[in-house]
C-alpha cells in the first residue's frame, strides 16, 4: 500500500483525537457514534488532493519522493427561524423572501464566525509539534503545512444556513515500489530421444553410440 493513504488515515485520526467538542470527522474511526448535526458540531472532512514526483527525488530502481496534498473541507451551519429555502422557490411571495432577507444578515455573521473558528480548531490540532509526525514510524510523514485556506459562500438549505470552506494541507512522504510477484515457470522435459539409439548405451571405441 502508497504511503499517502496510510499518511490519509493518521491524519484522519489525528484529527478525530482532537476534536473534543469543536468538531466532528466524517469518516472517523468513530463514526458508529450517532450522527452530530452539522448546527452543533462543524463537519471536517479529508481527501487526497494532489500530488507530484519530482524526478529529483527518486529514480526507476528506487523510491520515489511525494509532495503530496490533502483537503481537509470544514462545513457549518447555522439554524433560522424563517425556511431560507424561500430565497429560491420561484413560487415564494414577496413577504416570505423579505422575512428570509432579513434573517441572512445575522445568519451570516455567526456562520462566519463559526467557520473562522471551526478553522483556528483544526489548525491548532496540526500544527502543533507533538502531531507533526502523525505518530507514523521511520519519518513516514514529514514536512507538514497549511498552505492554503479558501472559504466558499453561505448557502441557504432548509431552515439553515450552510458555510462551506477548505485547507489544503502539503505532506512530504517517501513511496516504495514493492515490484510484481513473479509466476512460476511450466516444468519442460528436456530428455533428448534418439531414432533407433539404445538406451544407457555408451558406445564403443572408434563408434558412436555403438
Amino acid at each position: 500500500m502508497m504511503t499517502f493513504r496510510t499518511v490519509k488515515t493518521a491524519l484522519k485520526t489525528i484529527l478525530e483525537d482532537n476534536a473534543g467538542t469543536n468538531y466532528q470527522v466524517v469518516g472517523g474511526q468513530r463514526q458508529s457514534k450517532a450522527a452530530v448535526n452539522i448546527v452543533d458540531l462543524p463537519l471536517v472532512q479529508l481527501f487526497y488532493e494532489s500530488g507530484s514526483f519530482p524526478k529529483s527525488g527518486g529514480s526507476m530502481q528506487t523510491d520515489k519522493k511525494h509532495d503530496a496534498s490533502f483537503r481537509a473541507e470544514i462545513t457549518v451551519a447555522k439554524n433560522s427561524e424563517v425556511d431560507l429555502s424561500v430565497l429560491t422557490n420561484p413560487a415564494s411571495t414577496a413577504p416570505q423572501i423579505a422575512a428570509a432577507l432579513a434573517a441572512m444578515p445575522d445568519l451570516s455573521d455567526e456562520c462566519d464566525d463559526a467557520w473562522d473558528k471551526a478553522f483556528d480548531d483544526v489548525y491548532q490540532v496540526l500544527m502543533d509539534a507533538r502531531n507533526h509526525d502523525l505518530d507514523l514510524p521511520n519519518f513516514a510523514a514529514r514536512d507538514m503545512w497549511i498552505d492554503q485556506v479558501q472559504k466558499g459562500q453561505p448557502l441557504p438549505k432548509g431552515q439553515s444556513l450552510v458555510l462551506p470552506g477548505s485547507i489544503i494541507i502539503s505532506i512530504t512522504m517517501t513511496e516504495t515500489v514493492s515490484g510484481l510477484t513473479g509466476t512460476l515457470g511450466t516444468t519442460f522435459d528436456i530428455t533428448t530421444n534418439i531414432k533407433d539409439d539404445q538406451p544407457d548405451q555408451a558406445g564403443s571405441e572408434g563408434t558412436l553410440g555403438g
